[in-house]
């Protein structure tokens, strides 16, 4: 028989089998090829032609074969090396292809297991090393990408979860790296996307304020103000306005920073409103009340006439002297009874 071939039952001869070889041309049977080996073709001639299966390999000057170690494969006969799994994948020995490692895993070349990430970090497959989340995302579980931070909410690098906006600062939009303080004028509660303004009458004077202060009395403050003014002499405030008020007619006030109005006092008058101060009535008149707003409220004091001159007319009752010079009455008329001074 040839080389090659094996003598079958039927006498003619066929080719070894995938797996043997035969050197020599005689009626001997082919010879198997060691453990773990097999020939490419059928009618193999030499030992040679044996080589390690799929997922096997030998050193050189063996005749053996053996699995290839983990973290390789050998997935061709063309090849008699087992090369390394490159980054991302992993294989156990004697394999003939290496697995990919899943979401939120990662493998260096040679790897025999998959590491999982952080708290923080992801991997998207075929990863060789894990990726911290950038500030203002997060990853809490095993996945191919972070997830934004919303509004009211930041985070660091490499962050696991999202953190609320504490009150006093905001956080706008997505993907906030920090919150931000309020500016002054402004507040916020726990978690907020922006910030308030403050109400007229309440101002913040420092930035990241949780709520807003009252102004005090004989103060004012426009909405998101950061300060309080002080209401002008003539006008009033009490605690917490956003303006001040004229000092209504009848009364006044004569210095800044007034929580209210002084009303005129008795014997004055005021006919306009925000006014520092009274005016006087005529000499000798007086007011019924205090807070007289107009110049007819004034009278003279036993209903005597208001002289044209803005006094009170002196005058003589029958055969008494008030002491005016009689040559000064005299000048002068009778009216009603009483002898009066022009």
């Amino acid at each position: 028989l040839a080389a090659g071939a094996n003598i079958p039952q039927s006498d003619a001869c066929q080719l070894c089998a995938i797996g043997s070889y035969k050197a020599n041309a005689s009626n001997a049977p082919c010879n198997l090829c060691p453990t773990g080996a097999v020939t490419t073709k059928r009618g193999s001639q030499r030992p040679t032609d044996c080589i390690c299966d799929l997922g096997l390999f030998s050193d050189e000057g063996s005749s053996s074969c053996r699995p290839c170690p983990a973290g390789s494969f050998r997935d061709s006969l063309e090849s008699s090396v087992c090369p390394l799994c490159p980054d991302g994948y992993i294989s156990a020995a004697g394999s003939l292809n290496c697995s990919l490692c899943p979401f939120g895993f990662f493998a260096r070349a040679g790897a025999s297991t998959c590491s999982i990430c952080s708290s923080g970090y992801y991997a998207a497959p075929p990863a060789s090393r894990c990726t911290a989340c950038a500030a203002g995302s997060f990853i809490d579980v095993q996945e191919s990408a972070c997830f934004d931070c919303g509004a009211g909410y930041s985070s660091e690098t490499g962050a696991s979860r999202c953190l609320q906006c504490v009150p006093g600062k905001y956080g706008s939009g997505v993907r906030n790296p920090t919150c931000t303080d309020c500016e002054r004028g402004y507040f916020s509660g726990q978690t907020a996307p922006s910030c308030t303004a403050c109400t007229a009458g309440s101002i913040t004077d420092l930035t990241g304020q949780s709520r807003c202060k009252s102004c005090p009395s004989g103060t004012f403050a426009p909405e998101a103000s950061s300060s309080c003014e002080i209401c002008a002499a003539g006008s009033f405030a009490v605690a917490g306005k956003g303006e001040c008020q004229l000092c209504p007619a009848g009364s006044f006030s004569s210095s800044s920073s007034s929580s209210a109005c002084t009303l005129c006092p008795t014997s004055q008058y005021q006919p306009q409103e925000g006014m520092t101060s009274c005016m006087t009535c005529p000499s000798g008149a007086t007011t019924a009340a205090q807070g007289a707003v107009r110049r007819a409220d004034c009278y003279c004091v036993d209903g005597v006439p208001i002289s044209p001159a803005e006094v009170c007319y002196p005058y003589w009752a029958v055969g008494v002297q008030h002491g005016v010079r009689v040559a000064t009455v005299e000048a002068g008329g009778v009216r009603g009874g009483y002898t009066e001074k022009y």
